[in-house]
C-alpha cells in the first residue's frame, strides 16, 4: 500500500499522491517522475538547492513546528526553478501518524498544526497570478474542506487552525516578501501542478451542496 509518491497541489490543496492505493506500479512510468514536491519522510535534497531556498537561515520553517514543512520547502524550490522528482526504485517504510496514534490530546494538537501550516504555506508561497487564475476554485475547495467532516476531524480543529493561521500571518508576511522577491520561475512553469481533474472537482462540490 502506497503512502506517498509525491506531493500533489490541486488548486493549492496539498495531498500525498497515491495515498492508501495498492501499489500496482501505476506511478512508475516516466510521465509520473516530475512532481511538485517530496514527502519529508523520504526526501533527498541537493545541498546547493537547500542553500538557495533557505529563508532567514531556515530550510524547514521553524515556526511550523510539525507538518507541511515539506510542502513549504517544495514550493520554495519550485519558485526558484528547482525540480522535484519521484524515484519508484527508492523505497522507504513510513507509519503515518505514529507519534499521535494513541494520544488524543497530541493528535488534536498535531492536526491543528497541520491545517494551520497549510494556510501559512499558501500565504508565503502562492503567487498573485495563481490566485487570480484559480481563486474561485481555491475558495470553493477550502469552503468544502472547512464545511465537510473529513476523517472524523472535528470542525473545532479546523476553526482553531484557521484562527491560529490568521494570528501567525504577521510572521509569515515578511517571509512572503523574501520568497516572492527571490523567485525566478515564471507562472507558466508552475501552473501544471495546480490543475485539477474537473470531473473530480465537480463531484466534490456536489457533495458540498448536498
Amino acid at each position: 500500500v502506497l503512502d506517498s509518491t509525491g506531493i500533489e497541489m490541486p488548486y493549492c490543496f496539498m495531498r500525498p499522491r497515491g495515498e492508501m492505493e495498492e501499489d500496482k506500479k501505476q506511478y512508475d512510468g516516466p510521465e509520473h517522475a516530475v512532481i511538485f514536491g517530496v514527502c519529508g519522510a523520504a526526501a533527498f535534497c541537493a545541498r546547493r538547492a537547500l542553500e538557495d531556498v533557505k529563508c532567514r537561515d531556515e530550510y524547514f520553517d521553524e515556526d511550523f513546528v510539525n507538518y507541511v514543512e515539506d510542502v513549504d520547502l517544495s514550493w520554495r524550490l519550485q519558485l526558484r526553478g528547482w525540480s522535484c522528482c519521484y524515484n519508484p526504485k527508492a523505497v522507504a517504510y513510513h507509519e503515518r501518524g505514529v507519534t499521535r496514534k494513541n494520544k488524543k490530546n497530541m493528535a488534536r494538537k498535531y492536526l491543528v498544526y497541520g491545517f494551520r501550516n497549510r494556510y501559512c504555506s499558501m500565504l508565503k508561497n502562492m503567487t498573485a497570478w495563481t490566485w487570480k487564475r484559480h481563486k474561485l476554485e481555491i475558495l470553493a475547495r477550502e469552503l468544502h474542506f472547512l464545511s465537510v467532516r473529513v476523517r472524523e476531524i472535528p470542525y473545532s480543529v479546523k476553526l482553531e487552525a484557521l484562527l491560529r493561521a490568521l494570528f501567525m500571518s504577521m510572521k509569515m508576511i515578511p517571509k512572503r516578501v523574501i520568497i516572492q522577491q527571490g523567485r525566478t520561475a515564471g507562472d507558466g512553469s508552475l501552473v501544471r501542478f495546480f490543475r485539477y481533474d474537473r470531473e473530480r472537482f465537480r463531484d466534490e462540490m456536489r457533495s458540498f451542496v448536498r
